[in-house]
C-alpha cells in the first residue's frame, strides 16, 4: 500500500478537507479493476491521508524508456484506460485530469498484458457530470476545445476524458510530449496531428 498525503499548505483547512473527502468518496464509489483501489482514508493532526494500492510505476515513466515497446503495448494500454473510463462515465462521473502521470502500472499480473494492468488514478478533480459547468476546475495541462468555445464544441462533460485519452495515446505513438496552443486546439491541429502519425489507430484517435 501507499499513502497519498494532503497538507493544507497553500489552501485553507476547510478547502483541503472538502477536496480530500470528495476524492475519497469518488474512489469508494468507483471500484473497478482498472481504477486504483482505495483501502482507507483518515485525518491526523490536520493532515489528510488516502491509503491506496501500491503500483509499479506511472505510464509516463515507462513510455520514454528504450526497453518499452510502445507499439506492442498500445492496444493493452488503451483497453485498460477505456475500460476504467467507461466505468467512471457509467457511474455519472468525469475524471477531468487524465494524463500519463495519472495512469499507473499495477503490480497485479494480467497474462493478456505484456507488463501488467494499467489503472486510472487521482480522482481529485473528478466531478459528477451533471454538476459540471464552465466554472468547474479543469486540468490546465491540455484544455479541451469545449472549454475554450462551448458554442462550437458543445458542453463540458465526458467528452473531455475521451479527448485527453486520445492525446495520451498520441504521445505514446509519437514517443514525445505533444503541446498545442489554445489557437491550435480551436483550429483542430491535434486532430490533424493524429491523422499524420501513420498508425493503424490514427483515424480512431482523430475522431476522439
Amino acid at each position: 500500500m501507499v499513502a497519498k498525503v494532503i497538507n493544507p499548505n497553500d489552501n485553507t483547512y476547510e478547502k483541503v478537507r472538502y477536496e480530500w473527502k470528495k476524492e475519497f468518496s469518488s474512489l469508494k464509489t468507483l471500484r473497478h479493476p482498472n481504477i486504483t483501489f482505495i483501502h482507507q482514508a483518515f485525518e491526523y493532526r490536520d493532515t489528510f491521508y488516502i491509503i491506496l494500492e501500491k503500483c509499479k510505476s506511472t505510464l509516463g515513466s515507462l513510455v520514454y524508456q528504450r526497453s518499452f515497446d510502445r507499439v506492442a503495448h498500445l492496444p493493452y494500454i488503451a483497453r485498460d484506460i477505456l475500460h476504467g473510463l467507461d466505468f467512471i462515465h457509467r457511474n455519472g462521473y468525469v475524471h477531468k485530469d487524465l494524463h500519463l502521470e495519472n495512469i499507473f502500472l499495477s503490480n497485479n499480473v494480467d497474462k493478456r498484458m505484456p507488463s501488467g494492468t494499467f489503472k486510472i488514478a487521482d480522482l481529485g478533480l473528478a466531478n459528477l457530470e451533471k454538476s459540471i459547468d464552465h466554472n468547474t476546475i479543469v486540468a490546465e495541462w491540455m484544455i479541451a476545445p469545449e472549454v475554450l468555445n462551448s458554442a462550437d464544441f458543445g458542453k463540458i462533460g465526458r467528452t473531455m476524458d475521451i479527448y485527453h485519452t486520445a492525446l495520451m495515446l498520441m504521445e505514446i505513438i509519437a514517443g514525445e510530449q505533444l503541446t498545442f496552443t489554445h489557437e491550435d486546439i480551436l483550429k483542430g491541429v491535434p486532430r490533424k496531428t493524429a491523422e499524420s502519425l501513420g498508425s493503424p489507430f490514427s483515424m480512431a484517435l482523430s475522431r476522439a
